[in-house]
């Protein structure tokens, strides 16, 4: 399973996006291993820029399996920044939280 965030969601969705961005996604894509996260899909709704595209993007997105994002969920990843940041420098680090971070 591989979580997709919204900035690799762009990347891959810009026509001009980064070639080994857009080949990876195809990849993990066409493996069926895509996962996908309600934050993730209402941040790409967000940006569709008419209603045919964001019902394409819906479809789309809606297809792949999604990891349920819940309290335990984002309890348990923002402790990793807390825990990551004081292992590296014993302080705490800003990071911001993704689906792809809560894995």
């Amino acid at each position: 399973m591989f979580p997709i965030d919204s900035s690799v969601w762009v990347e891959y969705l810009r026509p001009k996006g980064s070639k080994k961005v857009k080949d990876r996604v195809r990849e993990i894509l066409q493996r069926e291993e895509a996962v996908s996260c309600g934050v993730v899909v209402v941040e790409i709704l967000r940006g569709a820029k008419n209603e045919k595209d964001f019902q394409s993007l819906h479809d789309s997105l809606a297809s792949l399996p999604q990891i349920p994002i819940d309290n335990s969920v984002i309890e348990r990843a923002s402790k990793w920044g807390i825990f990551i940041g004081q292992e590296r420098e014993d302080s705490i680090h800003y990071r911001p939280f993704n689906c792809s971070s809560s894995l």
